[in-house]
C-alpha cells in the first residue's frame, strides 16, 4: 500500500512538531506525536485483527472526527479491509439502502451515535468506540464484500437516482488527488491545517487529513462549528491553512470583528459547494488572504483549482495538469458538460454496474456538472445530474420525492431546487384543519427519513 507506506515515512521522519493537536469542548488538548500516532495505528491493527477483520472485509464508519479517526482509517488499509465512509446524520432511508448495498459483517461505531444504527446491526459485529477505548457486541465473524481489484474505500455519494452510490475510491483517488492538491495550494511543512469538517468528506480526508499527514503539517481537529469559536481557534493557535465550504467562509467572514487580527493566516481554500464572485471578493477582503476555489467530486478530486498567489477570482481555476478532462460540446449553449479520464481512481460504484456504465464512457466520467472554459480558466455553470448542494452537501431531489411519499401524508411530489435552497411541491392525501400544523408534522416525519440538511427549506 504506497499510500500507507508513504505516510509512515513521512510520519518517521516528521521532526518536534506535533502530528496532531485534538480541541476537545471542554477545553483540554491531546497533544499526538508521530511515535503516538504511529504506535496507535499498529495498536489498532492488531485490535481489528483479533477481531477478525481481513483482507476485502467492508467497514461501514459511524465516528465523530477525533485524532483516532485517521488511525483507524489507516489501520484498516494496512490490513487490506476497505473502510466504508458515510455521514452521520444520515436516517432511515439513507442507512437502508447503505447496509443493503455494502452487506456489511461487522461496523465501526462510536458509543454516541450507536443508537442511531441498531436496526441495521442486530446480525452484524458492531465495534464500539469511546474516547479511545473499544468494546463490540455481536459475534458474527466479518466477511470479505465484493468489490472492484484496488478499492481502498467506499465513500457513498449521489448522483440523483434517488439512493446514495458507493464509489469504490482507489488508492490513486488519495495519492495523487494529495499531490495535485498540493501543486496548487503549496502548504508548507511544520505549518498547521485546521480540521473541521467531518472525516467522511473526502474533501476533508485530502484537504485537511493526509495532505497535512504526507507533507509534514500539524493537524488541529476542532469538534465545533461555531464560528466564533472557530474564529478565536485561528487566531489562539496560530493557524496557517483552512480548507472548507464556502458557506463556512461567509459565516466567518460576515462575523470577523474589524479589531480582529489573524496575521498566522496565509491563505483559504474553498470547495464542496459553489461560491460566487461577489462572495469570494467578500471572504477575501475580510480576511486580507488568498481565497483558493477548485472543484472537484468524490469520484474524483480535485479536477479543477486555482495557483496559489496567481488565483482568478469568479472561477473554479484550472483544470488540473495532471488530469485529462474536458467540456462537452453543446449545440445550444456555451456550457458543456465537465469530462474527466479517471482511470484507477474511481473504479465505480459497489453493486450497482448499469449505474457504473451511465457515467463511465471510454473512461471518460461524466460528472453531471456543467461548466465552460475561457483563457484557461474554468467557470461552473450548473448541475445536469438531479442534485444540489446545501452546506456542501449533496442533496439527491429523487430521494426526496421518496421520503416525502414515505411520510405516508403525501400524494404527490415535485422537488426542485437551487444552491442551499430545496422547494418541493406536494398535494397531501388528506385535508387538513391547519396547514401550519400539517406543514410541522411533515417536517417532523421527514427528519426520521432523511437527514436534516436534506429537508426542504420551502413546501
Amino acid at each position: 500500500m504506497i499510500l500507507l507506506d508513504k505516510i509512515s515515512k513521512s510520519l518517521e521522519n516528521w521532526g518536534s512538531h506535533p502530528v496532531m493537536v485534538e480541541l476537545n469542548t471542554d477545553g483540554s488538548e491531546n497533544h499526538i506525536d508521530a511515535g503516538q500516532f504511529l504506535h496507535r495505528i499498529d495498536e489498532l491493527t492488531e485490535l481489528f485483527i483479533d477481531y477478525g477483520i481481513s483482507e476485502g472485509v467492508l467497514v461501514p464508519l459511524f465516528i465523530d472526527n477525533s485524532w483516532d479517526y485517521p488511525a483507524i482509517f489507516l489501520a484498516l488499509l494496512r490490513i487490506k479491509a476497505i473502510p466504508v465512509l458515510a455521514k452521520l446524520l444520515y436516517r432511515r432511508l439513507e442507512m437502508d439502502e447503505i447496509f443493503q448495498n455494502s452487506k456489511p459483517s461487522v461496523v465501526i461505531c462510536s458509543a454516541d451515535h450507536l443508537k442511531n444504527i441498531v436496526p441495521w446491526t442486530q446480525d452484524i459485529l458492531v465495534l464500539i468506540y469511546n474516547n479511545g477505548e473499544w468494546s463490540s457486541q455481536g459475534e458474527k465473524k466479518p466477511m470479505p464484500g465484493e468489490t472492484a481489484p484496488g478499492t481502498v474505500s467506499v465513500n457513498y455519494t449521489y448522483r440523483g437516482y434517488g439512493y446514495p452510490l458507493g464509489a469504490m475510491v482507489g488508492e490513486s483517488g488519495y495519492l495523487d488527488a494529495v499531490r495535485r492538491y498540493q501543486s496548487y495550494v503549496r502548504f508548507s511543512h511544520g505549518r498547521s491545517v485546521l480540521a473541521l469538517l467531518p472525516m467522511s468528506h473526502i474533501f476533508t480526508l485530502i484537504s485537511s487529513v493526509f495532505l497535512p499527514l504526507l507533507n509534514g503539517l500539524t493537524m488541529y481537529i476542532i469538534k465545533t462549528l461555531h464560528p466564533k469559536i472557530i474564529l478565536e481557534t485561528l487566531k489562539k493557535y496560530r493557524i496557517d491553512y483552512l480548507s472548507t465550504i464556502p458557506e463556512i467562509l461567509m459565516l466567518l467572514a460576515k462575523l470577523y470583528p474589524e479589531d480582529m487580527k489573524i496575521p498566522s493566516l496565509r491563505a483559504l481554500v474553498s470547495g464542496g459547494s459553489y461560491l460566487s464572485e461577489e462572495n469570494h471578493q467578500f471572504i477575501s477582503g475580510r480576511f486580507q488572504v488568498e481565497v483558493l476555489n477548485g472543484y472537484g467530486l468524490t469520484e474524483v478530486a480535485p479536477v479543477t483549482a486555482n495557483i496559489r498567489d496567481s488565483g482568478k477570482i469568479g472561477t473554479i481555476g484550472e483544470f488540473c495538469k495532471e488530469l485529462s478532462c474536458r467540456i462537452s460540446d453543446s449545440a445550444d449553449s456555451q456550457s458543456g458538460e465537465i469530462l474527466v479520464k479517471v482511470e484507477d481512481s474511481f473504479l465505480g460504484y459497489l453493486g450497482r454496474p448499469n449505474e457504473t456504465s451511465d457515467v463511465l464512457k471510454d473512461g471518460w466520467f461524466q460528472t453531471g456538472d456543467l461548466g465552460y472554459e475561457k483563457d484557461g480558466m474554468v467557470y461552473f455553470s450548473g448541475e445536469l445530474k438531479r442534485t444540489r448542494k446545501v452546506n456542501g452537501q449533496i442533496v439527491d431531489l429523487k430521494e426526496v420525492e421518496t421520503a416525502l411519499i414515505e411520510t405516508g401524508m403525501v400524494k404527490n411530489a415535485v422537488v426542485t431546487g437551487k444552491t442551499n435552497h430545496i422547494h418541493a411541491e406536494v398535494s397531501l392525501k388528506d385535508p387538513v384543519e391547519s396547514e401550519r400544523q400539517a406543514l410541522k408534522s411533515l417536517r417532523s416525519s421527514l427528519s426520521e427519513i432523511i437527514a436534516s440538511y436534506k429537508i426542504p427549506k420551502t413546501i
